[in-house]
């Protein structure tokens, strides 16, 4: 075992303060000469062979290893150094192996409904983070209007079907990856339920925005039926949100859009055109596989179970849908 370096401990206050540059990973000890020499001893040695240590530092070993404060994380730089590294420095358990959340990643598998601006982001984004199974579902094919926001389309990919482009792109990120794609249209609530009858996955992503509404309400029936989490994700010029549905412990998408939806009293009944730049998609695509990265791994949750934030105000709304 060894001192986590990625909370970089410090002194202040006559306190050792593990967490630099985060309030909510903080925890100290008091500052003694004992502690700051078993901080720098637990650097460089490891605590099996107890013969380095005496009985009061291995009572201490224990009690700060409850704390979140140890880990067998050896720092070598590996193709995903950078996110055990990160596991390490977020995990307040007393869990000595970030690799674990590694492993975890690469067994689950995903469902993305709609490849456009945040979906086929977010396949992007999963795939760079270690997930490792894929199913992929699009109707859509590559228009010119996509490349101004959506990584995985280049020109070359204009006419061809996204779930085709999305899948090779993938490929070329982890030639490891595994990728089921599926070509077509979602029209009914039946549409969906037969992909639930037929593909086991641990996570779904609705980010489809047709039929509008009603595909939110199709997953979250589906999502309940099967038990199996959903997060649906959207952006509407400015504003970027998601919603994080687990069955059995959170309120239904039902009622959480019957409490807090804005009615359709729109003056103007055409259809409203889209507006999106390519930051605000890119930052609504990392917003959401960020929350999926929690549920995926199963870390004690620190987002909220729905989050909407106006990048022109920087305004943000937190919902919690805990039962």
């Amino acid at each position: 075992m060894k001192i986590k370096r990625t909370l970089q401990p410090y002194v202040e206050d006559e306190k050792i303060v593990f967490g630099f540059g985060n309030a909510t990973l903080v925890r100290t000890v008091p500052y003694t000469e004992d502690n700051a020499y078993l901080v720098k001893k637990l650097d460089k040695y490891d605590t099996d062979d107890t013969g380095k240590y005496t009985k009061e530092e291995l009572k201490k070993v224990e009690q700060w290893r409850s704390m979140g404060l140890l880990t067998n994380n050896d720092y070598s730089d590996t193709r995903y150094s950078r996110n055990i590294n990160f596991f390490e420095w977020i995990d307040v358990s007393r869990n000595l192996d970030p690799s674990t959340y590694q492993r975890q990643l690469e067994q689950k598998t995903v469902l993305i409904v709609g490849l456009g601006g945040i979906g086929g982001n977010v396949s992007e984004i999963l795939t760079r983070l270690g997930v490792k199974k894929f199913i992929l579902l699009d109707f859509d094919i590559v228009d010119i209007s996509n490349l101004t926001r959506q990584s995985v389309f280049r020109e070359k990919d204009i006419g061809r079907p996204k779930v085709d482009v999305v899948k090779a792109y993938l490929k070329e990120i982890d030639s490891n990856v595994e990728i089921k794609t599926l070509s077509k249209k979602i029209l009914s609530k039946e549409d969906l339920a037969k992909i639930y009858e037929k593909y086991d996955f641990d996570l779904a992503l609705c980010c489809a925005d047709k039929p509008t509404v009603k595909i939110d309400y199709w997953f979250d029936d589906l999502s309940y039926q099967y038990d199996r989490p959903l997060i649906v994700g959207s952006y509407a010029s400015t504003v970027i949100n998601y919603a994080s549905i687990r069955p059995g412990k959170t309120e239904s998408l039902h009622k959480f859009y019957g409490e807090n939806m804005i009615t359709d009293d729109n003056l103007l009944k055409n259809e409203v055109p889209t507006s999106i730049i390519s930051p605000i998609s890119y930052m609504s695509a990392g917003l959401i596989a960020y929350r999926a990265f929690f549920e995926l791994v199963e870390l004690d949750n620190v987002m909220p179970d729905a989050l909407q934030l106006d990048l022109l105000n920087w305004q943000v709304m937190q919902y919690d849908l805990s039962k």
